[in-house]
């Protein structure tokens, strides 16, 4: 199959500088939009999406926040090439990093040297399901020994959807806390993000 996309910018930025911490969220629909992964329940909140919104698209600041996809570039989802054109069994075993491609290693240090290098770092776990699990992440996670840095707060999802918000979090491990309030939005966006709505 043979088919044209968008490169997405990513060849002028993250492929030249794979370590600028000053680069820019993408501005599409699927970060900035009213149902992107950072803004679900928001219509009530336009102060702080905006707000956000301006924190992760400054170039002249540190970007807080990077999405490290397992999905096939430019693919529908995780069963869909593009239209008409199914992903085969036998690539979903690298989905699950059962088997690993060289790009897949290099997101693996790319991911490590964040966490690594992080004063303060939140990771949402978009996927985590069981046999994901077994396969790298708990074996991943013990070798870099996530559990012993207090400065690391794993988080995961409560259901199937994709947001990042106060009502879709919680521990990865049952025996820690989200360290994030998750009763309001107002509570949840001052913990995970540092703003609020008097933040210029």
């Amino acid at each position: 199959m043979s088919c044209e996309h968008d490169s997405y910018g990513l060849k002028e930025t993250v492929y030249k500088e794979p370590f600028n911490t000053n680069r820019p969220i993408l501005d599409n629909d699927y970060y900035n939009g009213d149902g992107s992964i950072f803004y679900a329940n928001m219509k009530k909140h336009q102060d702080l999406k905006d707000i956000h919104s301006k924190m992760i698209s400054n170039e002249d600041k540190v970007t807080p926040v990077a999405l490290w996809e397992f999905f096939p570039y430019a693919s529908e989802k995780e069963t869909v090439w593009q239209k008409g054109y199914s992903i085969s069994k036998s690539l979903k075993r690298y989905f699950q990093l059962k088997e690993t491609l060289p790009s897949q290693i290099w997101m693996v240090c790319l991911l490590t040297y964040t966490i690594k290098h992080s004063e303060k770092l939140f990771l949402f776990l978009r996927k985590n399901n069981q046999d994901f699990r077994n396969h790298f992440l708990n074996k991943y996670f013990e070798v870099i020994q996530i559990l012993e840095n207090k400065r690391i707060t794993v988080l995961s999802k409560k259901g199937p959807s994709k947001y990042l918000s106060n009502r879709n979090v919680k521990p990865f491990y049952k025996e820690s806390l989200t360290n994030v309030q998750t009763d309001t939005v107002e509570e949840f966006f001052k913990d995970l993000w540092g703003i609020s709505s008097n933040t210029e």
